[in-house]
């Protein structure tokens, strides 16, 4: 899938790319773990390209993602720093 997008960026097609990558993101948020598991790790392999162009993409993967969190956890989570020790 990278190669895809990176080859789509090379032809200009950004607005494309962004909708996919938009799309992407949003999977984090569907219930079963699996999806989500994948999709986080997809997200982790894409990151370099959701920096490029305006940022849209990006903003809409972190607001997926922060959506998706799950509130139980947020709520035991005071501080960023904190994150890793309580996911």
């Amino acid at each position: 899938m990278r190669a895809f997008l990176e080859d789509m960026l090379r032809r200009g097609e950004l607005k494309t790319v962004n909708e996919i990558l938009m799309k992407y993101a949003s999977c984090v948020g569907l219930e079963a773990p699996e999806a989500r598991r994948t999709t986080a790790i997809g997200l982790s392999d894409l990151g370099e390209l959701y920096g490029s162009g305006d940022g849209s993409a990006l903003m809409e993967a972190i607001r997926a993602w922060a959506t998706s969190w799950p509130s139980s956890v947020s709520r035991n989570c005071r501080h960023w720093s904190a994150l890793r020790l309580c996911a």
